[in-house]
């Protein structure tokens, strides 16, 4: 993982975590009501994060998905000991009173997850945005809630939205081998 990148820009980041509940009911657990994990990204003024600790970047949890999604030989005690596990922010710094900043929503894309990208979005909120994150559940390696355990990446998810790819590329393959006027 190595060192994680300082943000640029004017203020320090503070981040928050909530779980909202759908009144509909889960597609995928039938009997279950949607649930939507997010992260938030907010600037902050430096002197008041002193004192407070950074945020992790990735949890346990997070670590076994991306370790078994992806194959690679992350080890979450030894790059938490070695100081690669901290992001540049802050959980639940106080918010910055009297000013207002833009929002921007960013989506993670399949397979992937809600801090993937957190380096950008602690970059953008250095620079006087707030950046929310929503999580994917069984479409992201894992999504982590607030209230109950994480979800874990479902793989006949990948199989099925890649399963009518194969036909199309050969389709469009044999389109691209026809001679027209």
């Amino acid at each position: 993982m190595g060192n994680n990148p300082k943000p640029t820009g004017k203020y320090a980041v503070g981040t928050t975590t909530f779980t909202a509940k759908e009144l509909r009911d889960e597609v995928l657990h039938p009997g279950e009501k949607r649930r939507i994990s997010a992260r938030i990204y907010y600037p902050v003024t430096k002197d008041s994060v002193n004192g407070l600790e950074k945020v992790m970047y990735m949890s346990r949890d997070m670590f076994k998905g991306v370790k078994g999604a992806f194959k690679l030989p992350l080890n979450y005690d030894k790059e938490t000991a070695a100081g690669h596990n901290v992001s540049e922010c802050y959980k639940d710094a106080p918010w910055t009173k009297g000013e207002k900043f833009p929002l921007i929503i960013f989506n993670h894309g399949y397979q992937s997850f809600r801090e993937g990208n957190s380096f950008l979005c602690i970059e953008l909120a250095s620079h006087g945005y707030v950046v929310m994150t929503v999580g994917h559940p069984l479409e992201g390696v894992c999504t982590e809630y607030d209230d109950t355990a994480p979800i874990f990446g479902d793989k006949k998810l990948l199989k099925l939205a890649n399963k009518p790819l194969i036909p199309n590329i050969l389709a469009l393959n044999k389109l691209c081998k026809m001679k027209t006027t």
